[in-house]
């Protein structure tokens, strides 16, 4: 299976941007693209979704002194959240172009626009200058980097000396085989993904990078409703999904509904797992 490079991720994140956007989160709500987090008292994917970005930023102990990169920030979500309910001043980054201005309009409509700032930027080679933030924030993005070290390299140039990453993911607690292993190609190929990095791996590259106090917190059941409605919700849109394909609107409809299933089978048998990385320069 060829491997996605940049512009295809990119083209996949400007063809989904609607899908996301009408479907997944309310536009004008959360601005989620993420799995998020469900316990006993969660009553939809909005709550789901901010119950993430809390775990996150409680998790990395930001407050409003503290300078945060999200490395691959969609369309802000996060760090709008980050900036209205923290008060911290935040920078996103992205490698699409849709991405980029659907994020000025969630910061025109959240009023913190002098807390933010947006970048059309590879979070392996983003450009900044050493030591430039307190916390890299990465929520479901890390996973589009074909070798994840290469993330994690310039996360830990970009942190200041005690500085925290949190890396929030899907991994894989094994290879697959057999039936498994069509899953998670139609896994890879319908999200645009090169690969999904098995979780101890993962950190025992963190750990080689220079990180100390790598800690994993594995939020798989958390995230097990999401999971279910990802692979429902193309099934209920499944002909929208075919006429936005014929259209030349969404050109890999029908692979990306193969991923939504192939994210629940993997998910459903132990193969993938999802969990929060935190560590500390």
């Amino acid at each position: 299976m060829n491997r996605p490079d940049r512009s295809e991720v990119a083209k996949y994140y400007d063809e989904t941007l609607l899908f996301y956007k009408y479907i997944w989160y309310k536009a004008g709500g959360s601005n989620g693209i993420h799995y998020g987090f469900w316990d006993k008292d969660t009553q939809n994917i909005e709550a789901a979704l901010l119950n993430q970005n809390k775990f996150m930023a409680e998790l990395a102990k930001i407050d409003p002194s503290s300078r945060v990169l999200d490395a691959g920030c969609g369309v802000g979500g996060s760090v709008v959240w980050l900036a209205k309910n923290i008060g911290v001043k935040v920078m996103g980054i992205t490698i699409s172009r849709k991405q980029l201005k659907e994020a000025g309009k969630v910061v025109l409509r959240s009023g913190v626009g002098d807390k933010v700032e947006f970048f059309l930027r590879d979070y392996r080679e983003t450009g900044f200058p050493d030591g430039s933030f307190d916390v890299v924030w990465a929520s479901e993005s890390v996973c589009y980097a074909e070798d994840k070290k290469d993330f994690i390299k310039e996360a830990f140039r970009l942190l200041k000396p005690g500085g925290r990453l949190v890396v929030a993911d899907g991994f894989l607690s094994r290879l697959p085989d057999g039936l498994q292993q069509k899953n998670y190609c139609d896994l890879l190929g319908g999200w645009a993904l090169p690969n999904l990095a098995i979780k101890d791996a993962f950190e025992t590259d963190v750990k080689e990078c220079g990180f100390k106090n790598v800690r994993f917190i594995d939020k798989t059941e958390a995230v097990r409703n999401s999971s279910e409605r990802i692979k429902k919700l193309f099934s209920k849109y499944a002909l929208c999904v075919r006429i936005a394909e014929i259209l030349g609107i969404f050109r890999q409809a029908t692979k990306t509904k193969l991923a939504a299933s192939g994210q629940y089978e993997l998910m459903r048998r132990g193969i993938m797992i999802y969990g929060v990385f935190y560590a500390e320069k």
